[in-house]
């Protein structure tokens, strides 16, 4: 049995070719540079972790921590968890605005897609000071970002990962070589300049 992994583990005995997706740490990285980006010369930054503990939450944030220690120019003032959770989220988002007044806080960064739902309070309530930046492309990421709420976001995208787990598995059937163990795809940023050149059907 042969089996390429994407998210999921393969089952006792298969033979597994490789494994397809995206190396989290350089997700992290990611989203940090996209926070670089967005604040050209620095500033104050709060991060919000997913699940705390998770595998990926772990990677993400070292890879956000490593970026951000290296930029002298980067203030981390707040760390704090949503749990990868609209509601929380929000919460966590109301709290950090309420506590940072304007002009004391430049951006918040979280590693998973519901930042589009902090970000839409803030547009709500007039804190166009703040950059927000997400992570994954759903479509409600893809609608804050058209609509300036979200400043961008780091393209993980399911379909290309399965479409590239079944690609590989056919290559592997057909006697050619692929990646091997890990097979990472790329994680392009997405922001206002380039969000029409990227579709999306998927829902957060």
């Amino acid at each position: 049995t042969l089996a390429v992994l994407s998210y999921a583990a393969a089952g006792e005995g298969a033979d597994v070719v490789t494994f397809v997706g995206v190396d989290q740490k350089d997700y992290g990285i990611a989203l940090a540079k996209l926070v670089e980006q967005a604040l050209p010369d620095g500033g104050k930054v709060a991060v919000i972790q997913g699940v705390v503990g998770n595998p990926v939450e772990i990677d993400r944030t070292e890879g956000i921590n490593e970026t951000f220690a290296a930029n002298a120019s980067i203030e981390v003032v707040a760390t704090v968890t949503d749990s990868w959770n609209n509601a929380d989220n929000l919460a966590v988002v109301q709290d950090l605005l309420a506590k940072y007044p304007e002009g004391t806080i430049d951006a918040i960064v979280a590693e998973g897609p519901e930042m589009y739902v902090g970000a839409k309070y803030a547009t709500s309530i007039g804190r166009d000071d703040v950059k927000f930046i997400a992570g994954d492309y759903p479509i409600e990421v893809k609608e804050a970002i058209e609509s300036g709420d979200l400043y961008g976001t780091i393209l993980q995208d399911g379909a290309t990962i399965g479409a590239q787990a079944v690609e590989d598995l056919c290559a592997s059937i057909e006697g050619e070589d692929v990646p091997a163990p890990t097979h990472f795809l790329e994680l392009p940023s997405i922001t206002a300049e380039n969000v029409g050149d990227y579709e999306t059907s998927w829902n957060w």
